[in-house]
């Protein structure tokens, strides 16, 4: 698990808490609220439909499917060499397919090399699959998304007004976590929150997009505020 640094957001948070009648307590609730939200929406898949479209995608990269199931069973019985191509159940489908994943999770075709010579036939290096047993493992694959999006739902949770998109709440996957270790009328503590998925690189990607992206709008509020000040105390 790795962390971001946010001394620069820490520090614009309470350059706007004395320019503005807000208490910082008020300010870093809001403000992380609007963090979750932003983490939610940058975070891959945009939505359900893209995520699985993907992972379908990555799928047809690697698998074939044979039909009818006696030509399957063919192979598979006639070139014993190869038997771990011609699958005849799902059995060694979720290996293969963990071979042949980059560290992002998608699909590289061909990344243990080659083709592959069975009998006068030459095929990529992929594997054989009946139709049914296909669509069984595209489902099993396809209840992982939303998993990495899901991981903000602790850090969400903290605050009532977080709306969550409904694909994202049926993820039963939430690996991530969030703590309020605020002092409650006294402006101190902190929020802490995370998300422990495994493609920690994409997490902190977005961390520090999604970072940039909040303390822009931050001292864009405060400027705000210094000019209404101005404008008022002119007038006085």
């Amino acid at each position: 698990m790795s962390s971001v640094n946010t001394r620069s957001f820490d520090k614009a948070l309470k350059k706007l808490s004395k320019d503005a009648p807000v208490s910082l307590e008020a300010i870093v609730r809001d403000q992380d609220r609007l963090w979750a939200k932003a983490l939610i929406k940058f975070t891959p898949p945009k939505s359900a439909t893209q995520g699985k479209k993907a992972i379908k995608s990555d799928l047809f990269k690697i698998f074939n499917t044979i039909t009818p199931k006696g030509r399957l069973k063919f192979f598979h019985d006639n070139f014993p060499k190869h038997r771990d191509m011609f699958n005849t159940s799902t059995t060694g489908a979720k290996d293969f397919h963990q071979r042949q994943r980059t560290r992002r999770g998608r699909v590289v075709p061909q990344r243990s090399g080659g083709k592959v010579q069975v009998g006068r036939w030459k095929f990529n290096d992929v594997m054989f699959l009946g139709k049914p047993d296909f669509n069984r493992y595209f489902k099993k694959v396809a209840e992982g998304v939303g998993k990495l999006v899901a991981g903000w739902i602790p850090k969400a949770n903290l605050h009532k007004k977080t709306k969550l998109p409904k694909w994202v709440q049926k993820q039963k996957i939430r690996q991530g976590y969030a703590k309020d270790k605020m002092k409650k009328g006294k402006g101190k503590g902190s929020l802490i929150s995370g998300n422990t998925t495994p493609y920690v690189h994409i997490i902190k990607r977005v961390v520090k997009f999604t970072q940039k992206v909040r303390q822009k709008d931050l001292n864009k509020h405060a400027i705000k505020r210094m000019k209404k000040l101005a404008r008022q105390f002119s007038k006085a």
